[in-house]
């Protein structure tokens, strides 16, 4: 809360929530050793299980250091299916993100295309939305929002998909898309259809075993795309508003939309 007040961005945010966690659940207090310090403590324990666990933790902390090829060697040894399916997607989806940083849009491709969770993939297509929109490329902007709505009828849960397509309304509208009013509109009947949507930014859980780190995207609530909404066409926003069922998120879009002229 201290951090978010400071406005550290979400990224730092993040990597402060995955220090965290690493602190709470593994009480590897400051091991920054690249998994060298999990790995040796694997191969003492006696307990099949906390073995697994250790090893894990080391294949995961070579992979938040960067040290990919390392990370696929040892993956290649875990015997668990399940434990192996989520070491590779974390590798994928933390080399998507080092590709997004570089703008390496052809790396990105490659690593997105190996992560088969429809959420994940989601994330990871809006999230290079806005890195295309931030380096003005907007060929390559609207070619990931679009590929990253092709994934949201994919999306299970109800409260996801509805944040998705609030997401992507508001995207939409920053970039003062013709086609905006039409997803804004699917947006809020994805609102209106979900169980327990509470207008919070869209985001992702990333887990190995025990371990779990949730990915927020930015400016992805329903207070910033109906302030978007409003900022381009008023009237749509407004209505947008008071369609939505829930009296509490229809308050929150009449404050957003509001907002905008106060």
């Amino acid at each position: 809360m201290i951090a978010q007040r400071a406005k550290v961005n979400d990224q730092l945010l993040s990597d402060l929530a995955q220090v965290a966690q690493r602190i709470v659940t593994e009480n590897t207090v400051f091991r920054f050793d690249s998994g060298e310090t999990a790995f040796a403590a694997a191969e003492k324990s006696k307990d099949p299980a906390e073995r697994a666990e250790l090893f894990a933790t080391g294949i995961r902390e070579l992979i938040d250091d960067g040290k990919y090829a390392e990370a696929v060697q040892k993956i290649a040894t875990v015997q668990d299916g399940k434990v192996s399916e989520q070491l590779n997607t974390y590798l994928s989806f933390r080399m998507a993100e080092a590709s997004l940083k570089k703008l390496d849009w052809y790396s990105f491709n490659s690593q997105v295309n190996r992560v088969s969770d429809a959420r994940l993939r989601t994330y990871l297509m809006l999230s290079a939305a806005v890195a295309a929109s931030d380096a003005k490329q907007k060929k390559m902007f609207t070619e990931f929002l679009l590929s990253a709505m092709t994934l949201f009828t994919k999306i299970e849960d109800s409260d996801a998909r509805a944040a998705a397509l609030v997401t992507a309304a508001g995207m939409l509208y920053s970039g003062d898309a013709s086609w905006a009013a039409q997803v804004l509109t699917e947006s809020v009947n994805g609102i209106n259809h979900a169980n327990q949507y509470d207008g919070g930014v869209y985001r992702v859980a990333l887990e190995v075993t025990k371990f779990k780190i949730w990915r927020p995207l930015p400016n992805s609530d329903l207070n910033h795309c109906f302030e978007q909404a409003a900022r381009r066409d008023w009237s749509t926003a407004l209505a947008a508003a008071q369609s939505i069922e829930s009296k509490t998120l229809r308050s929150q879009a009449y404050i957003a939309t509001c907002r905008t002229v106060l």
